[in-house]
């Protein structure tokens, strides 16, 4: 009997020994203490944008149209970041291998000129301010950078003003910064010059377009019928009438015999 009782007290030690063990070996193995982590965004998307590799834009003289490019910058805007890269973006883009004028001007030093005019540093005061001056700006383009909030009824107003009282070849832009989609109040399609998103200028391709488009006409299509006059070989062909490749009507003398038109049944 007593036998027993002490083999049953030496399992109750092993048992108990095991437990020990047992529950030591796991509490070892729990992490200690979690310290506060420390703060990081690095768990947060970021959105990687690509590096602007301005677009080398191949230039022609015999199509350039202006001379003077003037850039305005609205300086009052609340995120000035914006509008110096997409400024950067442009002047990168702008073509070297042509002789122009370049003035950049800022909203608050045309307002400081406005002396007998309200503090107000807006493009409508802006448009004013140079419609004021009474000046021929001969093959000259205004670039503005501005917000679309500034398109108004006053700098509609005094935008088509502007442009009325201009030759042909000037022409007026528009970057509205931080916009995502157009807006086309601005400018009249009769006049030279749009208005165009500065988000829609990200890509160099994209800025590049409308470098061209501020500096140079397209080729020459005197008679408009599609075919530029330095490949039309009739630069004076009559309106409606059918051409060939060459922009020469149909079963004329320099015609390609390929388009003749057949005059005698078969």
């Amino acid at each position: 009997m007593r036998e027993i009782t002490n083999t049953i007290k030496q399992r109750l030690l092993s048992g108990i020994l095991f437990l020990v063990v047992l529950l030591s070996t796991g509490c070892s193995s729990l992490p200690g203490p979690i310290t506060p982590m420390a703060r990081s965004d690095n768990y947060r998307h970021k959105i990687t944008v690509p590096l602007f590799k301005p677009v080398h834009i191949k230039t022609n003289p015999n199509q350039q149209k202006t001379n003077h490019l003037i850039i305005l910058s609205d300086d009052g805007i609340n995120d000035p970041n914006s509008i110096n890269q997409t400024l950067k973006h442009l002047l990168a883009t702008l073509p070297k291998t042509i002789n122009y004028k370049q003035t950049h001007v800022l909203f608050s030093e045309i307002n400081a000129l406005q002396k007998n005019q309200r503090n107000e540093n807006s493009l409508a005061s802006i448009l004013n301010y140079y419609n004021s001056q009474n000046i021929n700006y001969n093959a000259t383009t205004f670039i503005f950078l501005s917000q679309w909030n500034e398109i108004n009824s006053l700098s509609i107003t005094e935008a088509e003003r502007l442009l009325t009282t201009q030759d042909d070849n000037f022409c007026l832009y528009m970057i509205g910064i931080n916009n995502i989609h157009d807006n086309r109040r601005l400018i009249n399609p009769q006049y030279c010059g749009e208005t165009i998103s500065s988000e829609s200028l990200k890509t160099p391709n994209k800025m590049a377009n409308l470098v061209e488009k501020i500096f140079f006409s397209p080729p020459k299509d005197s008679d408009g019928d599609g075919i530029y006059d330095k490949f039309d070989q009739c630069p004076s062909t009559k309106k409606e009438t059918l051409i060939t490749w060459n922009g020469c009507p149909r079963n004329s003398k320099t015609s390609n015999p390929r388009y003749l038109i057949s005059t005698t049944n078969s």
